[in-house]
């Protein structure tokens, strides 16, 4: 299964492209909306402990185009002083490191239904 996600890669980290339009479209519809203080960060039973302004949600869809630009496959091959084994390594850590931030993000924003 890892060796199917990793040939798959490139496509997986493109996603976060797909990811940021569908939060900047989000974003257009919650601003307005939310209240001027919003969680920024939600404790494992998904209740907010740290909160700031709403002008935040603005960095989420950044974060998956940042991530998606240094982060690319192109840019981990060309690296040369990691070996083969190391690369495969890198790219696991940075698939999990993915699917940690679509679930935190993506938590967030469920979230942010809840207060409209």
């Amino acid at each position: 299964m890892i060796e199917k996600l990793l040939k798959k890669y490139s496509l997986i980290t493109k996603f976060n492209w797909g990811i940021a339009a569908v939060l900047l479209l989000l974003n257009f519809y919650l601003y307005s909306r939310l209240p001027q203080s919003v969680p920024i960060h939600l404790n494992l039973f998904n209740q907010p402990d740290n909160m700031g302004g709403k002008m935040i949600i603005w960095v989420f869809p950044l974060i998956f185009v940042v991530f998606e630009f240094f982060f690319r496959e192109s840019r981990i091959n060309h690296l040369s002083f990691i070996s083969l084994r190391n690369n495969r390594m890198i790219k696991i850590g940075l698939l999990i490191l993915q699917l940690i931030l679509w679930v935190l993000i993506l938590r967030s924003y469920s979230y942010y239904f809840t207060l409209i």
